[in-house]
């Protein structure tokens, strides 16, 4: 075996194998693989490709394997490198890429150069490069076991108490509606535009519009995951900037949610029309790559990493040949809304025997701006300056209130039960600004109970207590208000 190791490049294979392993360790049981698929067939093409062209610059076998390596480093690692570099040297000329890649780019001629004058010990770094690779591989799937048998342990140390069942209550329908960050009326004031219409409609139609309402987190799956356990997010303090490792696991949390599995042991039937799968309750509508885990890859890529980062300073002709991700994900967006509606209205329309609870969650007002006032489409544009983004999100915002009176509208043409509505922005307006950080928390919330019994709400009411008041309103529960707190978390 000594021998192969000496001889054979396995590295070209196991370099691409590490990564994907690394980035699995990272995120295991958390990466949907059919957002992914082409990025993963890149990082195995890479050192092919590499090598192929290293062929033509070598005579030697040996020479182009371990040149492709070299180019490989770069290729995989340059991502890791600048973010490092700009999470430790932020400001300074080490992290920019006018200095990055001319280094790389002096190291890969100097590298060239002495291969080409080198002749002998190209077996022990053969050795050395495939044992190093091995031991990375086989440590990093021991790390993911011992980390599966941790998080059991886990589970079920922390599995936390639900509220009582209550089989003799009322028990109404609840319809759950999100609009990704659908902002107060009183930030929207602030940007010029009167709200008042939408307040008067929902008044007149019974519900209770908390005045003051706040999110207590500002992104979305910590923001909906401590709604629908109906408590803060364990280990989340703001503390740090968030990625997609921070992401994925509050997605988890909305997963395993106490107020759907409590709903569950009630005889509920659950419609899940939401970004998010529910235990037992898959989203019924095509999901999307929303987190983009594709950039979890395109991290490890040196030239769709550059373009990411810097690919807005590129010639017009350049930026063509990568596919332009806003634009993207602002359709997929749509057509997972246009999808998501059409199955909000049809549960609506749909009878049960068993009491039901519905979750829709539609992706605007959140940015990018893809409907005028009037519903038409528009092209994203994500180059507005401040005052124009507020501008364009306003227009977005007459658009949702036009689909949110629609809602309503089917919603109380429909029922026949007693039931109850909540309509909520999950947080507030980005403004990508520190000294209006503040204001992302101030959101959109409305309540409806058929019953008219708005007791346990109140003017300041934060998300983390929303199904608290449901549960006491109609189950009989005596659950204490939380503590309003919240928690500002950084994002790129």
């Amino acid at each position: 075996m000594k021998k192969k190791l000496q001889k054979i490049p396995f590295f070209l294979l196991l370099s691409p194998i590490f990564i994907i392993l690394h980035i699995e360790k990272e995120y295991h049981h958390l990466i949907s693989y059919q957002f992914v698929y082409i990025e993963i067939l890149i990082l195995f093409l890479a050192p092919l490709i590499f090598y192929g062209i290293c062929r033509l610059l070598f005579r030697s076998h040996q020479k182009a394997s371990l040149y492709s390596f070299f180019l490989l480093i770069p290729f995989y690692l340059l991502g890791e490198i600048k973010d490092w570099l700009n999470d430790n040297l932020q400001g300074t000329l080490w992290q920019n890429y006018s200095f990055i890649i001319p280094v790389i780019i002096i190291l890969a001629i100097a590298v060239f150069l002495l291969l080409r004058r080198t002749n002998t010990g190209f077996e022990k770094a053969f050795l050395y490069i495939n044992t190093a690779l091995i031991i990375f591989i086989v440590s990093d799937g021991v790390l993911m076991l011992i980390s599966d048998i941790k998080k059991k342990d886990v589970t079920k140390s922390n599995a936390r108490p639900l509220a009582i069942d209550c089989p003799t209550c009322e028990k109404p329908d609840i319809y759950y509606l999100i609009f990704d960050s659908y902002t107060s009326t009183s930030v929207l004031k602030e940007f010029g535009y009167n709200n008042s219409t939408i307040e008067s409609y929902l008044t007149k139609k019974g519900f209770y519009i908390i005045d003051s309402s706040r999110s207590n987190y500002n992104l979305t799956p910590f923001s909906l995951g401590s709604s629908l356990n109906m408590d803060y997010i364990p280990g989340v303090t703001g503390a740090n900037k968030q990625y997609l490792k921070d992401y994925l696991p509050a997605a988890h949390q909305v997963y395993t949610n106490n107020f759907t599995h409590f709903l569950s042991g009630n005889d509920y039937t659950i419609f899940n029309h939401s970004i998010f799968d529910l235990k037992s309750t898959p989203t019924t509508v095509k999901r999307f790559d929303i987190w983009q885990i594709n950039s979890l890859y395109r991290q490890h890529n040196i030239f769709k990493k550059t373009f990411d980062d810097i690919g807005w300073t590129f010639p017009s002709w350049l930026r063509a040949l990568f596919q332009d991700q806003e634009i993207t994900y602002a359709k997929q967006r749509d057509v997972y809304d246009s999808a998501a509606l059409a199955d909000i209205f049809h549960s609506i329309q749909t009878i049960t025997t068993k009491p039901k609870f519905m979750y829709g969650h539609l992706l605007v007002p959140h940015s990018p701006y893809t409907f005028d006032s009037s519903g038409k489409k528009i092209v994203p544009n994500n180059l507005l300056t401040p005052a124009e983004d507020k501008k364009a999100y306003c227009q977005q915002i007459q658009h949702v209130n036009n689909v949110m009176t629609q809602i309503i509208d089917r919603l109380f043409a429909y029922q026949k039960r007693p039931f109850a509505v909540i309509i909520q922005g999950d947080h507030g307006y980005r403004f990508f600004d520190e000294k209006e950080y503040s204001k992302e928390f101030r959101n959109f919330s409305a309540f409806y109970f058929s019953n008219q019994d708005y007791r346990y709400l109140n003017d300041s009411l934060t998300n983390v207590n929303t199904f608290r008041v449901l549960l006491n309103t109609y189950f009989k529960q005596e659950l204490p208000a939380l503590k309003d707190r919240f928690y500002f978390l950084k994002y790129e």
